[in-house]
């Protein structure tokens, strides 16, 4: 497979590919969807949104909902752990981590940072909750 290059962006998911020396724009899809968070292991990419986690396991052609187990929907990051082993974490707004051991199929709350969100009162200072 040659290099290929995700992009998430206010209006969905951009995917190119290089060709030569340049990026060639190849598809885009999820449109009208707020990209705020990406992470790709092979040819699954999982895309955080306001709305939750759109998941695709075949670089972007056909996309699902994947945010069984979240309790907050807005996804501010998403990371796949470099071993391979299926362990994804989430960060989300309100402050709150999820972690899926079974490569972003469903999510179990990890609850210490959201009791010291509401111990001190963390909150983001752009958040529409400020």
């Amino acid at each position: 497979m040659s290099e290929c290059l995700v992009v998430g962006t206010e209006q969905g998911i951009v995917i190119a590919r290089r060709e030569g020396d340049a990026w060639q724009e190849k598809s885009r899809s999820l449109d009208g969807h707020r990209v705020t968070s990406l992470s790709v292991q092979g040819t699954t990419i999982l895309a955080g949104t306001r709305q939750g986690i759109h998941r695709s396991d075949d670089l972007g052609q056909t996309w699902r909902m994947a945010s069984e187990g979240l309790a907050e929907s807005y996804v501010r990051w998403l990371a796949h752990h470099p071993d391979g082993s299926g362990r994804v974490l989430a960060g989300t707004e309100p402050a709150a981590i999820y972690l899926s051991h079974d490569g972003g199929q469903t999510w179990a709350e990890r609850p210490e940072v959201a009791q010291l969100r509401d111990k001190y009162g963390w909150y983001l200072p752009y958040s529409p909750e400020a």
